[in-house]
């Protein structure tokens, strides 16, 4: 009797069988990142953009995991096969224990801001050995700090009036003159900034398990002196890393800093030493952000004002807080609402001297002598990522931005017989500022999206031009140019010229991710990062 059997499958079908799962999961990566890309082009579901782009992070993660089991338990390679790739899968994870755990190759991954790493090998020059070594030959410095301020120094946040612009500065096209490195040096880690005043320059650093308050020689770099307390914010690489993320305030010869865990300092620049110290959360009943108090102190008469947000367990009304500069005891502290990482900045709005606060909720503006809250305008990101700084458009408007979520928007804010109304005159994507705040010059608004300088009209927010790569960048104004550093190391100068996009030179300072926000002084421009720091001597 003849047995009936059935014909044997072809090859190549018993080969698409067993590759369905693996084309299945790359199919899915690809159009979920078309998904995420539709999002930003046609702004559907962009609120939720932030979200799935870490979801998505996750899930290519579990994916390389799926195909691992599948490449040794259903593929059906041969053994010779498995065994080559069983060899990559061990090299890989061994590359990741060493980055966990011993540092033999990898020394450690640092993530820019979209998240893209780069890996520093451990046969590269440590920095904290490098700046051991530094520390060793320069010693605890030389003293003889004098910080009265010259009409063109940069005494706090993006300079004398926290709007990026450096008054009196004029500059000439760097492709013609182009600045010089005048020094550079190791510095402890930290996304701080430098107050630049007299013959020094002011920067906060993590030193070990102490923060620390750093005065250098401007035109040296040398240390005048150091002071140190304990303090250490701690986050993962990812994250930021350690260290104090905010820059020192110089007023009448002292110096104003704000650590990462919250300590507020007042140092004489004479001697390095403070004159009083108090700890703005543990003070206010707040508790510390996930990337730590990032918003730099502001100064207002005998007042230093700074945010150190809500406990909203605790709920205790004390979101702004003002000191006496003098003596550090509490003047006042209102508002409800959470701290973001954005700094506080003293502004005039509708005639109306006040705090100008971007906080967790959104934009807030406080009255400088009682601290009450005058007027909000909401605005809201995916955990609390209000970071840059809003910048006033004219009289009674101001730009603000933050994530693509929300994109940008000029708000005019006014006053009546005491009563203060808020409205939004435009709103759009164009500009998703991040954490690099925006400039205005001449009825324009220059800000970072997507790594790209963009140009919008103030009045109607329609694009003038989009052009350049600048990363994780920020801008400084000196006249009708601008000076951005691109977060990876480069400083480039941008004609601030709607008509055209113009790039004037570029100067090559580290080969390292660079968020810290420069200062620009006289013909002095001074930019740090997290391993090292250097002044350009700019061409008069």
């Amino acid at each position: 009797m003849a047995i009936e059997t059935s014909p044997a499958q072809p090859p190549r079908s018993r080969w698409l069988r067993r590759h369905l799962l693996p084309f299945g999961v790359i199919a899915s990566l690809v159009f979920i990142q078309l998904v995420l890309y539709g999002m930003v082009k046609t702004e559907i579901g962009i609120e939720y953009h932030f979200n799935a782009m870490l979801g998505f992070q996750f899930l290519v993660m579990a994916s390389m995991l799926l195909l691992t089991i599948w490449f040794f338990a259903l593929s059906g390679y041969p053994r010779t096969v498995k065994a080559v790739g069983g060899g990559f899968v061990a090299a890989f994870g061994l590359l990741i224990v060493d980055l966990m755990a011993t540092h033999y190759l990898i020394e450690t991954v640092e993530f820019d801001g979209e998240m893209s790493p780069t890996i520093r090998w451990s046969w590269e020059p440590k920095a904290r050995e490098r700046l051991a070594q530094h520390r060793a030959e320069t010693g605890e410095g030389v003293g003889g700090a004098d910080l009265t301020l010259r009409p063109t120094d940069s005494p706090s946040f993006r300079g004398p009036a926290g709007d990026g612009v450096a008054p009196g500065v004029t500059l000439v096209d760097w492709e013609t003159s182009p600045p010089s490195i005048q020094w550079t040096y190791p510095v402890g880690n930290g996304h701080a900034g430098f107050a630049v005043a007299g013959n020094s320059i002011i920067t906060l650093e993590q030193d070990a398990d102490n923060e620390m308050v750093a005065c250098y020689d401007r035109d040296t770099g040398k240390p005048r002196w150091f002071y140190r307390y304990q303090a250490k914010f701690a986050q993962s690489e990812p994250m930021g890393g350690t260290g104090p993320r905010t820059t020192p305030v110089i007023v009448d010869n002292d110096v104003y800093t704000l650590g990462g865990s919250g300590d507020l300092l007042c140092i004489d620049s004479k001697s390095g030493k403070p004159k009083w110290q108090v700890n703005i959360l543990a003070d206010n009943g707040a508790t510390n952000l996930e990337w730590g108090m990032s918003g730099s102190p502001v100064v207002s008469g005998n007042k230093i004002i700074v945010n150190p947000g809500v406990n909203p367990a605790k709920s205790v009304n004390q979101a702004v807080a003002a000191y006496d500069r003098t003596t550090g005891k509490k003047i006042w502290a209102e508002g409800l609402s959470g701290a973001a990482y954005a700094s506080p900045q003293v502004v005039t709005l509708s005639g109306k001297p006040q705090v100008l606060v971007f906080d967790s909720k959104g934009l807030g503006g406080y009255d400088l002598d009682t601290g009450s809250e005058l007027w909000r305008f909401p605005w809201k990101t995916s955990m609390n990522m209000n970071s840059a700084q809003p910048v006033l458009t004219g009289p009674d408007t101001l730009f603000v931005s933050s994530e693509l979520s929300n994109g940008g928007a000029v708000i005019r804010v006014t006053q009546e017989n005491g009563s203060w109304k808020t409205e939004s005159k435009w709103n759009n994507r164009k500009i998703y500022a991040r954490f690099c705040s925006p400039l205005y010059y001449n009825d324009h608004i220059y800000g970072i999206a997507g790594g790209h300088l963009v140009c919008l009209n103030a009045t109607t927010g329609k694009e003038a031009w989009t052009d350049g790569d600048f990363g994780d960048g920020q801008i400084l104004r000196a006249g009708d140019k601008l000076v951005i550093s691109d977060g990876r190391g480069k400083v480039k100068q941008v004609a601030a010229d709607p008509a055209e996009y113009r790039e004037l030179g570029t100067v090559d300072v580290f080969k390292d991710r660079t968020w810290n926000v420069p200062a620009l002084a006289g013909n002095q421009l001074f930019i740090r990062n997290h391993r090292d720091m250097a002044c350009l001597k700019l061409a008069p």
